[in-house]
């Protein structure tokens, strides 16, 4: 049996040991991964697609930059009834941040740098990869029905106007 943490390779696929699933790629494509952009809201439910970036930074020596998007900023009115340290934008990035670096930690990924911002995830994610000239973008998603899936997804916007290749990774319902 193969080891789930290292996938098999047999005539161009790899092939997921705990899943089954196999994916078709090019061994010299996938050496051309220089930097990996992988968004995150620190949850269990993302550390698949952390995973997945682990095991291509081993495969490919690329760099691996972590975002961390706070999607939601309180209007003043609602503000003013928080404590400070949910009141603001800027406090509410310093306690992602904290969380982020928390978060890294557990999951033991070694990263290049370490993104927070505020804003549309979508936006933030396609701007973040042009930013830092990302080849790459490792993201997750929980596979939503119903409504979620006609108003669509932040994976799904992130996969139509990303500037570079898009691995979305399954993941785990919370």
């Amino acid at each position: 049996m193969a080891d789930p943490v290292r996938p098999v390779h047999y005539a161009g696929f790899r092939i997921n040991a705990s899943s089954n699933k196999a994916i078709r790629f090019r061994r010299n494509q996938m050496n051309e991964y220089k930097h990996l952009l992988l968004p995150t809201d620190l949850t269990e439910a993302s550390e698949p697609a952390a995973e997945r970036a682990r095991m291509l930074v081993g495969h490919t020596g690329a760099q691996l930059t972590i975002l961390h998007i706070v999607d939601y900023v309180p209007p003043q009115w609602v503000a003013n009834e928080l404590p400070e340290e949910f009141a603001t934008e800027s406090a509410l990035i310093d306690r992602a941040r904290t969380h982020l670096s928390g978060w890294v930690g557990k999951i033991d990924l070694d990263i290049s740098a370490q993104l927070v911002s505020a804003g549309s995830p979508k936006r933030i994610i396609v701007d973040t990869a042009n930013e830092i000239g990302a080849d790459l973008i490792i993201m997750g998603t929980h596979g939503d029905r119903g409504i979620a899936r006609i108003v669509g997804s932040t994976a799904r916007g992130v996969l139509h106007d990303a500037p570079c290749d898009v691995l979305i990774v399954h993941l785990a319902h919370s």
